[in-house]
């Protein structure tokens, strides 16, 4: 019986083409931070992505060298699949009398700022309260519970107040929004359900 013809293969690249697919692949390799990275995957998901993207196209270009290539890849696609395996968020409230996410939103809505609540300040044309996951995208930001829209400010994109453990976050993305990452402007601390009011009412009621 005959047997079926192997599949064609793609010709060897030339020194040259080699050069510029080997280029790519690095230098999307090149552009991770593994040490950011490990601190803030989440931040990193897209250019992940991308990257892992680029080495396989390159693969694909080059099969005769793809046992090289394949390494790199490889490395790619468990940082993508693992998320450089995240750490857990700590709660935002742990110690014994804090309170609830819950109750937290609940107190938020009784001062007023309810609607802020999972949103953020877009200013463009004009100046509107858009969810968060309406942004296309988280590169840049720290882990966070909660997000607060702020009342004002001067940047043309983006801002949200972003909780954390202990942590209050003012970051901005800029226009266009898709072409920036985000941006912390300013970091405070707090110990207490108290003080993250406090800060929070400060924030809102004066970014100007």
């Amino acid at each position: 019986m005959e047997q079926p013809a192997p599949p064609s293969s793609k010709p060897e690249p030339s020194p040259t083409e080699w050069c510029e697919i080997a280029g790519t692949a690095l230098d999307a390799i090149r552009e991770l931070d593994f040490e950011q990275i490990s601190v803030n995957p989440a931040g990193w998901e897209d250019r992940l992505r991308r990257a892992r993207t680029t080495v396989t196209q390159c693969a694909d270009q080059a099969p005769a060298s793809a046992a090289r290539l394949a390494r790199v890849q490889t490395v790619a696609e468990l940082v993508v699949h693992s998320e450089v395996v995240r750490e857990p968020e700590a709660a935002l409230f742990t110690q014994p009398g804090d309170v609830s996410l819950t109750e937290l939103i609940d107190e938020l809505d009784e001062l007023g700022m309810g609607d802020q609540v999972g949103r953020v300040l877009l200013q463009a044309d004009r100046t509107t309260l858009r969810p968060l996951d309406l942004i296309p995208h988280r590169e840049g930001l720290p882990p966070f519970d909660l997000v607060i829209a702020p009342s004002n400010s001067l940047v043309r994109g983006a801002t949200g107040l972003f909780i954390a453990a202990n942590e209050l976050t003012l970051a901005s993305v800029q226009a266009p929004i898709d072409n920036h990452p985000w941006h912390v402007e300013s970091r405070t601390s707090f110990t207490n359900r108290a003080e993250l009011i406090e800060r929070l009412s400060s924030y809102i009621h004066t970014t100007e």
